[in-house]
């Protein structure tokens, strides 16, 4: 699996992983990141893909708390 957060996940996949997951809040637009994952799955003919969100941004909290 790789969970990649740039646009260069298409090399990963070209080197053999299987499963793209790409960070959503990486990309200007949420979207992205699925369509990216979901053009791969079906290029390649992977068994599946999917797009992570990265929920420490989107808690309000910190990175220093503890």
């Amino acid at each position: 699996m790789a969970t990649s957060s740039n646009f260069h996940i298409d090399y990963e996949i070209a080197a053999g992983t299987e499963i793209p997951v790409p960070e959503d809040f990486a990309f200007r637009h949420l979207l992205m990141a699925s369509s990216i994952s979901r053009g791969l799955y079906r290029q390649y003919d992977l068994p599946m893909w999917g797009s992570h969100l990265a929920h420490e941004w989107y808690s309000w909290l910190p990175h220093a708390n503890p």
